[in-house]
């Protein structure tokens, strides 16, 4: 009995027991799934069968409000610079016709809104002979407005290549 008596053997046993502890309840020392792996289990999880979209082609789903309210959120001068990482992002918006008026190039530019918000505000230019419907539409009938951010100042987003569905 005196074995167990002894303070190596105590030391020992107990750095022993610790361990086993620490090993089998907490994990401590098991060896860790390299990176490589995780990255090719993910992969392989959300692989699509569908081609993927090229970027060019994709569109965000941000709202207008998400870029105003981030923008807001940046101090005063932080704002346009911040507005630039924004421009040529291609949208896809559900708006209102708030207003518009006809350019000297014959094209309308028109001033819209999303529903149920005064702002932002959301400009874009559309030729009436395409979209002959602007002519009679009232300001509750919703529409979308697909395009790609031309630039964004104030509470202000302007967008290119507009295409509108009624």
């Amino acid at each position: 009995m005196e074995f167990f008596t002894n303070p190596w053997v105590i030391g020992i046993g107990t750095g022993v027991i610790v361990g086993l502890i620490l090993y089998f309840v907490f994990g401590i020392g098991k060896s860790k799934p390299k990176y490589d792996q995780i990255a090719t289990v993910t992969e392989e999880k959300h692989r699509s069968t569908s081609p993927p979209v090229p970027a060019e082609q994709a569109t965000s789903d941000i709202t207008p409000q998400d870029i105003i309210k981030y923008l807001d959120s940046l101090p005063p001068l932080q704002k346009d610079s911040a507005a630039q990482h924004y421009k040529g992002i291609k949208v896809s918006w559900l708006v209102n016709l708030q207003s518009g008026h006809k350019l000297a190039n014959g094209k309308l530019r028109l001033m819209m809104t999303t529903k149920g918000s005064l702002r932002p505000w959301i400009f874009c230019e559309a030729d009436p002979e395409q979209y002959p419907l602007l002519r009679v539409i009232k300001e509750t009938q919703s529409f979308r407005v697909d395009g790609k951010i031309k630039q964004i100042s104030f509470s202000d987003i302007e967008l290119k290549n507009c295409r509108l569905s009624f």
